[in-house]
């Protein structure tokens, strides 16, 4: 199946198919942004990207079928059964927490178990997301349950289905001195059904020499952390390719921010997507049935010139 194709099949199943209708349309219009010899090339390499990192939501289902036929090894043998947990719903900004709950719950009534909205063990407490990247919304929402609400000893899993590396010792350090800032002592175990590096997201290895990307530079600071050697990662096809889609990314993200006053205000918004570092932006090339990171390449969840791809429900 073309590029293009495969595309079109993903909009059209994105976020419960509400982009289903004209899903061709949006497609072909989002690459006229790009050089026309180019458009079917960027649209092959992101296709192929795209069938590692876009995250369905069969996937999602089958993810959360594994977590709940496995308690003892997600839980690293905490516990042998979730009866002995509690799941918590505590997520103050979004709707993937609970979009996961509610996956679980019902795929706990296909196996015939207990659903995880009704155990109420103590042994463990269990937070669950499908994507994390800077660890931020996990700070954001367990910060104020660790203060509030756990026990004075307690122990935290937490259950993602995508992870970027080099979050989980921050996290871990900060969620645990906060808890012995409140007189609580917390220990806190991770799981993620799959892991990818900063390696993995778009980064380009050269700056293109235009005046309107230039100009971006020098109005915002921002400070290019270039892509060096010629490693694919585990998503794209070939360093030539590669090289090709993070260039036309970064130049559609700026043509994004220049067309969407909405944007420019917002302190962490950068062309390849928001980042709390320095950079273009951090590039995340996963996309899930139910919403586009934010810091994902802008010109893929945000609206410019053209509709966005996966245009991006906010929190």
């Amino acid at each position: 199946m073309p590029g293009i194709d495969q595309i079109v099949s993903l909009v059209a199943n994105y976020q419960a198919g509400q982009y289903r209708d004209g899903a061709a349309d949006r497609v072909n219009e989002w690459l006229t942004v790009f050089a026309a010899k180019d458009r079917v090339a960027i649209a092959d390499e992101l296709a192929h990207i795209l069938r590692r990192a876009f995250f369905t939501r069969e996937q999602a289902i089958l993810s959360v079928h594994n977590w709940l036929d496995r308690p003892s090894d997600i839980s690293g043998g905490i516990v042998q059964t979730w009866e002995e947990a509690t799941f918590l719903g505590v997520q103050r900004a979004g709707g993937s927490q609970r979009a996961v709950l509610d996956l679980l719950d019902a795929e706990a009534v296909n196996m015939g178990i207990k659903r995880v909205s009704r155990c109420e063990g103590l042994k463990l407490f269990v937070y669950v997301d499908d994507v994390s990247i800077h660890g931020m919304r996990i700070l954001n929402d367990v910060t104020p349950w660790i203060k509030e609400t756990a026990p004075r000893v307690c122990t935290l899993l937490i259950v993602l289905q995508r992870r970027l590396l080099g979050q989980q010792d921050y996290v871990t350090n900060l969620l645990t001195t906060r808890a012995r800032a409140v007189g609580k002592v917390l220990q806190l175990h991770w799981w993620s059904d799959h892991n990818f590096s900063r390696e993995d997201c778009y980064r380009p290895a050269v700056i293109p020499d235009d005046p309107v990307l230039s100009a971006y530079l020098n109005r915002s600071g921002v400070e290019p952390q270039l892509r060096y050697g010629n490693a694919t990662g585990q998503y794209f096809s070939s360093n030539e390719s590669r090289s090709l889609l993070e260039t036309a990314l970064l130049m559609a993200g700026i043509s994004v921010i220049e067309s969407n006053p909405s944007l420019s205000p917002r302190k962490y918004i950068r062309p390849l997507g928001n980042t709390i570092w320095r950079g273009l932006g951090l590039g995340v090339p996963i996309v899930t049935w139910r919403n586009c990171p934010n810091s994902a390449p802008l010109s893929l969840w945000a609206d410019g010139q053209v509709p966005a791809l996966f245009p991006r429900e906010a929190n």
